[in-house]
């Protein structure tokens, strides 16, 4: 007989690029989650200040990062996709798995499908797995919920990101978040 565990009050968010988390602001200081952040989002590869600016606004929210916090350099992952190579991915989702089964949340809050960026769709991806995967192990459902960090592309995004299980969070906090965040740099 599986023992069922009980949810705790946590939330989760794992997002694909350092810097979402400042749509979600006002949920951010209200909820203070544990937070993933797939990639570094460096352009140049070596760059951490839009990583560091992530977890400088997290720790002042009173969140937390995860062990999988900037856990790639965005360059890293696309020579993954185009080798076709699934193994960190399913690296990947085992450590968001081993996230929410540690910590619990009601709530994982994730990238929505946008089809305008790859890393955006993998963590949506990879959350949503995730998510299935931990409310099995779990014996409850560990909800989902989508975020937009960008204008959606096309008619058929709009449509997938408005799936039933998905939200969104108003653009005022972005706006509020990036004024408040002292050393984000895009």
């Amino acid at each position: 007989m599986t023992e069922q565990v009980s949810p705790s009050r946590s939330t989760a968010l794992f997002v694909g690029h350092p810097g979402h988390e400042l749509r979600l602001y006002g949920w951010m200081r209200r909820e203070k989650p544990i937070c993933m952040v797939l990639t570094t989002g460096s352009r140049s590869g070596s760059d951490t200040a839009r990583l560091q600016a992530s977890s400088d606004l997290l720790t002042t929210l009173g969140g937390r990062p995860s062990e999988l916090f900037g856990a790639v350099l965005d360059r890293d992952l696309y020579a993954a996709v185009l080798a076709g190579d699934t193994k960190p991915f399913l690296k990947w989702k085992a450590t968001v798995v081993d996230v929410l089964i540690r910590n619990r949340p009601e709530l994982l809050v994730i990238d929505g499908w946008q089809l305008y960026s790859v890393t955006h769709d993998l963590a949506h991806v990879i959350g949503r797995l995730a998510a299935e995967e931990a409310s099995r192990k779990l014996s409850y459902p560990v909800q989902f919920f989508n975020t937009t960090s960008c204008r959606l592309r096309s008619l058929a995004a709009c449509k997938a990101v408005h799936a039933p299980a998905s939200s969104h969070f108003p653009k005022a906090n972005w706006r509020i978040g990036l004024l408040r965040s002292s050393g984000y740099r895009s």
